[in-house]
């Protein structure tokens, strides 16, 4: 088993590998080599690229984890979907192991997808989202459907060859909006001070899928591209990259080497897209 160090330098480098692939093919046909460092080595990724050493710091961007200061005042509590996620698996695989569950599928097996609502971040809900589990199948099962409660807005019950039960990860991603990129960037710009002297810092924003928000878009609010491009030209960073789990989401912030994504296309003027 992996202790902690280990988990998270796989986890960098398995949250920088679309970035690791564009670097590929810019650089081709030349390659590039991760030089011996200690696990607490900052930044968490440098390579070597002929004679240069190219350092990448990784972070994950959790915009649901955050509450701005009038919302704490009025006793608002942030989303905190990662944290939540692991909660809803576990539901899921214990209703899958239920009395009721077993005893509904022992002639017929079924695939279960469950739509939450966003109640299911907010508050404790013993016994209540299995509970709902149930009432949503019974009333499927007496045709009294559709029906929405507090956790639940609606599930799709299909028959198959082997149980499943699962919550629907990817509902309606939002873009990602422009201030939690930038709490980023200022976060990671403040601890830079104390990181190893590397030719290029670069910057990889990894967006989790769990927080339901598309990382090829963003949402820049009351901004312009003038402004964000300003500000992005005063950071240490020479490039800055948002990704997620697949290569083609990746969003061009800054680069000395080629064109940035600011543009029209990408980012889009918004009060709250949300």
């Amino acid at each position: 088993m992996m202790d902690i160090d280990a988990r998270k330098e796989y986890r960098e480098k398995s949250q920088s590998e679309n970035l690791l692939s564009i670097i590929r093919k810019e650089i081709s046909p030349n390659v590039y080599t991760f030089p011996e460092r200690k696990k607490n080595d900052r930044p968490d990724i440098v390579l070597a690229i002929s004679e240069k050493r190219i350092g990448i710091e990784v972070t994950e961007c959790y915009p649901s984890n955050h509450i701005d200061e009038e919302d704490k005042k009025k006793g608002k509590r942030p989303l905190c979907k990662k944290k939540n996620y692991t909660w809803l698996m576990k539901e899921c695989e214990d209703f899958k192991n239920s009395p009721y569950f077993v005893n509904l599928t022992k002639d017929q097996h079924y695939k279960i997808i469950i739509y939450t609502t966003n109640a299911v971040y907010r508050g404790k809900h013993h016994n209540e989202f299995q509970n709902e589990i149930i009432e949503h199948i019974e009333a499927i099962r007496y045709k009294r459907y559709p029906i929405s409660t507090k956790l639940i807005s609606r599930i799709k019950v299909e028959p198959s060859v082997h149980n499943y039960v699962d919550f629907f990860h990817t509902s309606s991603p939002w873009l990602v909006k422009w201030e939690d990129v930038l709490r980023e960037i200022e976060k990671k710009e403040e601890q830079s001070v104390e990181y190893e002297h590397t030719d290029e810092l670069w910057l990889n924003i990894y967006i989790p899928w769990v927080e339901n928000i598309v990382s090829y878009e963003m949402d820049i609010g009351k901004n312009d591209i003038a402004t964000i491009r300003k500000r992005l030209l005063q950071s240490k960073f020479q490039r800055i990259y948002l990704s997620s789990f697949r290569e083609q989401d990746t969003f061009v912030l800054k680069t000395n080497n080629g064109k940035d994504m600011l543009d029209e296309e990408h980012c889009i003027s918004s009060i709250d897209v949300s």
